[in-house]
């Protein structure tokens, strides 16, 4: 049995320095949909997928909250929704992020528009009270495909670069196998996203390699 973590092909065009042990180096699931892609290809993480929101069990308001999407500045995490004004048909709720950063405050019935999320709570039968809570968690599914500019599902943030040619057309591929941290790579042989396609969003992507380890440099 091959071990997914040895090389599978020729690196030496991107790779410039590494750990050894392959120590460096890690395997990823590259998520269906995201083509042929080919060793260098700079890649993101889709740390933010998902939001499910969660009316609290001893509301006694019983409105709902939809149309829930995520914005750019999303947080992975919980969001606590805290109402704080009642009001008939109406009311306020506090808006918290996972960091216990407080929002824009929003109106029951009026949509929500902020960085972090966007979202309607919505009025009930039966009015909210103060204290009355949803909470909305942020999740990913950890999956990775070309980092991407503008992107709000993590994929905007640089964090490894793909080591060997991958076909993740028609479903995902396992064990891709990915440089992950304390190595040195060919700026030459990097391989950006349409959406970087200038020299202040090729030096971001740069930057989050360098973040998490990888540097960049010229080389052959």
């Amino acid at each position: 049995m091959v071990n997914p973590i040895l090389e599978k092909n020729v690196i030496g065009d991107v790779v410039l320095f590494e750990q050894p042990s392959h120590y460096s180096r890690s395997t990823a699931t590259i998520v269906s949909g995201a083509g042929v892609l080919k060793p260098g290809t700079v890649l993101g993480e889709r740390t933010k997928t998902a939001a499910n929101a969660t009316a609290d069990g001893g509301n006694t308001g019983d409105g709902a909250i939809s149309a829930i999407t995520l914005g750019a500045l999303a947080e992975v995490g919980t969001y606590d929704l805290v109402c704080i004004a009642a009001a008939a048909n109406a009311g306020t709720f506090a808006v918290f992020t996972p960091s216990g950063f407080r929002l824009a405050d929003t109106t029951v019935a009026v949509a929500y528009v902020g960085g972090h999320l966007n979202f309607t709570i919505s009025d009930g039968a039966a009015d909210f009270i103060v204290g009355d809570k949803f909470t909305v968690d942020v999740t990913g599914d950890g999956k990775y495909d070309f980092a991407k500019d503008g992107d709000v599902t993590g994929l905007a943030d640089a964090v490894s670069v793909l080591l060997e040619e991958v076909d993740a057309t028609a479903a995902d591929v396992t064990n891709a196998l990915v440089l992950a941290r304390d190595s040195i790579v060919s700026e030459q042989g990097l391989i950006f996203h349409s959406t970087v396609d200038d020299t202040t969003k090729r030096a971001a992507m740069k930057a989050g390699l360098q973040g998490v380890g990888i540097l960049s440099t010229q080389g052959a």
